[in-house]
């Protein structure tokens, strides 16, 4: 009878799992939400596409954009339930958009002034968010010539 009682016992043990399938799985949008604030940290080169004959390093290029893009490491960007954020680059300087985040998972922020972005979502996590998009720059030459340069990056936001 004791091999029987262990048998269930060991079965019963054996059965409940750490998995918890009533557990909530949380939306793209709610992981936005509730990950919120996203603090920039990292531009990442993912492919140079034509660099017109310039020839520059990964390093470079990030550098570039960041200059030309005006974004600093204080860059965070807050999403609220309601479809509204904002961008907060220091204290002083905040810009509002609206936001949403279609089914192929590219994000849009509509701001005040009426323009607009879309970046695609590389990975989002309740810790990480990785937006990825195309930009063009241009660099100036030590002839004073203007390169256009075509990238593919993404942007880190833990």
């Amino acid at each position: 009878m004791k091999r029987i009682y262990l048998f269930f016992f060991a079965l019963i043990a054996i059965s409940c799992s750490s998995d918890d399938p009533s557990a909530p799985e949380f939306s793209p949008e709610q992981l936005l939400v509730s990950g919120s604030p996203w603090l920039f940290s990292e531009y990442r080169i993912d492919e140079v596409i034509n660099t017109d004959g310039v020839l520059l390093d990964d390093e470079d290029l990030a550098n570039e954009i960041v200059r030309q893009n005006g974004i600093s490491q204080g860059l965070t960007l807050i999403f609220d339930s309601d479809g509204t954020g904002r961008a907060i680059e220091n204290p002083a300087e905040t810009t509002n958009f609206d936001w949403t985040l279609s089914a192929t998972s590219v994000l849009t922020l509509n701001y005040e002034e009426g323009n607009a972005e879309s970046f695609d979502v590389f990975s989002l996590t309740d810790t990480i968010l990785i937006i990825s998009f195309d930009d063009e720059f241009e660099v100036i030459l030590d002839d004073q010539s203007i390169r256009g340069v075509d990238i593919k990056a993404s942007a880190v936001f833990d």
